[in-house]
């Protein structure tokens, strides 16, 4: 079977499953729906929601209360490959940040949990 392409519709459900399983779900509790963008690429955006028992799935399109995500590949791969963490991404504009920040203030472990996750179910 063919790996998804990364960053694709299909590589996030890859990633939300690994995530789901994970014994660190609990860290993205309650956050709700976050879309995650490309910016360099013609891959759809995707969003991702997490309920109060922090399990992802994907939704359909954003919602009014979705925050965004965003960067060009090679910002991702670095990201998700832990050159840098969630926290430092947003300050420092590697990864654009569109949303209520105080929303995303207690949740950076968990972003950060997420990158592991994905490095290790997309590989």
């Amino acid at each position: 079977m063919r790996e998804p392409a990364r960053y694709s519709r299909d590589w996030w459900l890859l990633v939300a499953k690994a995530w789901n399983s994970s014994d660190q779900c609990d860290l993205l509790a309650g956050f709700g729906d976050v879309t995650f963008e490309v910016l360099d690429s013609d891959i759809p955006a995707v969003t991702l929601s997490w309920n109060k028992s922090g399990h992802a799935l994907i939704v359909d399109g954003p919602g009014l209360e979705t925050c965004k995500l965003s960067a060009p590949a090679p910002r991702w791969d670095d990201f998700v490959n832990g050159k840098f963490g969630a926290a430092v991404g947003v300050l420092t504009g590697k990864i654009r940040y569109s949303g209520s920040l105080a929303r995303l203030l207690p949740f950076p472990r968990g972003f950060d949990r997420l990158a592991e996750v994905a490095r290790r179910a997309a590989s």
